[in-house]
């Protein structure tokens, strides 16, 4: 299962991933336990992620980026882009 093994493995908690994917916790707990499909953006978030770790990440590093919200990494990114003259 994506959600739990992603979350496990940088260190958040379920409180703190929903919080990162700006979904509610009993959204979290219905993709680990019950096994219903994150879909949508989640999904690419998580595969994401995933890519990361996979590429070298370190995933605590991530894990602490991803806990400070998507909003706040897309910002980061935009401002990174903007710096690089994208």
């Amino acid at each position: 299962m994506l959600s739990r093994d992603l979350r496990e493995r940088i260190g958040l908690s379920r409180a703190e991933w929903a919080r990162a994917l700006n979904v509610n916790e009993r959204t979290v707990v219905r993709w680990e336990d019950e096994g219903v499909d994150p879909g949508g953006p989640a999904t690419a978030i998580m595969k994401g992620i995933d890519n990361a770790i996979a590429e070298g990440g370190d995933p605590l590093r991530i894990g602490r980026r991803v806990s400070l919200g998507i909003g706040s990494l897309l910002y980061q990114e935009l401002i990174r882009q903007a710096r690089n003259g994208r």
